[in-house]
């Protein structure tokens, strides 16, 4: 077949197929080329990249990529596309097609990924990592941080996105979108949006905006963490409880749950006020509360 390029041929790529997209799967397809060309020049994808996709659905953007990398790793969850995925990327040489779940479990990169990634980046041709996709809406909040806590870390991510999802990563203290999610990422990683979305330019459209996203992993906040593992689970705790004062945020925590007098002194030597809520406090406020916390736990 010819490779898809409109909404009409995908349609009916699909009809033939006898293939229902699965909203559970978050199967909503970029179809607006201008746009899809638009995410590869952002990513800057060039011959020496190795790229990861996640969800390559009809193999749009996967060809784009596969043009301008050295080599494409496309990961797609639902079976029924691959014979679609296969034909649209017919002759591309730098393509590897897996059929899995990123995810091995919501804590964790599929194994398979995680290898194929491995083994590419190994290639001659191959200097850098980046991570480019049209992220399916179910996955987009747990696959980020993820990407950038392991050891696969992209040298740069370029994703579409919930538009919510987007301003949950960029939220600043303070804000109701502020959270675990913005503390962890923005610990980890640069962030900017590119471009909001509407519907129309997706098929099937769905129900919320969208957004391009940006985002270039950094040490610059990450080299100050005692201990990184305390410190996730630090932020997570504390926006289990945002709206608590601090010195009542950790009454029923399992890890953090001190003697008064103790959290006070940790407060103090962090240089922040008991009296503050969680959603208050800066990425960098969090960061030094949890080395406190890290001290208190080496020395005891």
């Amino acid at each position: 077949m010819n490779t898809l390029r409109t909404k009409r041929e995908i349609i009916e790529a699909l009809r033939e197929r006898g293939i229902r997209l699965k909203k559970s799967l978050g199967q909503n397809f970029l179809i607006d080329r201008n746009l899809l060309e638009f995410i590869v020049r952002a990513a800057g994808v060039n011959e020496s990249d190795l790229v990861l996709e996640i969800g390559a659905g009809s193999g749009l953007l996967t060809r784009l990529l596969a043009e301008s990398a050295g080599h494409v790793v496309a990961v797609e969850i639902d079976s029924r596309l691959l014979e679609l995925l296969k034909e649209h990327t017919a002759g591309l040489g730098n393509l590897t097609l897996l059929n899995c779940d990123v995810l091995e479990n919501k804590s964790r990169l599929n194994h398979a990924v995680v290898e194929a990634v491995s083994r590419k980046r190994e290639l001659p041709n191959v200097s850098s990592f980046k991570c480019v996709a049209n992220l399916p809406y179910a996955v987009g909040t747990i696959v980020i941080p993820l990407l950038l806590e392991s050891p696969l870390r992209p040298e740069l991510m370029v994703f579409t996105i919930q538009k919510e999802v987007c301003d949950r990563l960029t939220a600043q203290p303070g804000g109701k979108n502020y959270g675990a999610l913005s503390v962890i990422v923005q610990a980890n990683a640069q962030i900017e949006m590119l471009r909001v979305l509407g519907r129309k330019v997706f098929f099937p459209e769905p129900n919320v905006d969208s957004a391009i996203v940006r985002l270039t992993p950094t040490d610059e906040t990450r080299r100050n963490i005692v201990d990184y593992e305390l410190f996730s689970r630090l932020a997570h705790e504390l926006f289990g409880h945002r709206r608590k004062k601090l010195a009542g945020a950790f009454e029923f925590s399992e890890h953090f749950n001190l003697p008064r007098e103790q959290l006070d002194s940790i407060f103090e030597r962090a240089s922040i006020d008991a009296e503050l809520r969680p959603e208050k406090l800066s990425v960098e406020q969090i960061v030094r509360l949890a080395n406190e916390f890290a001290a208190k736990v080496k020395s005891t």
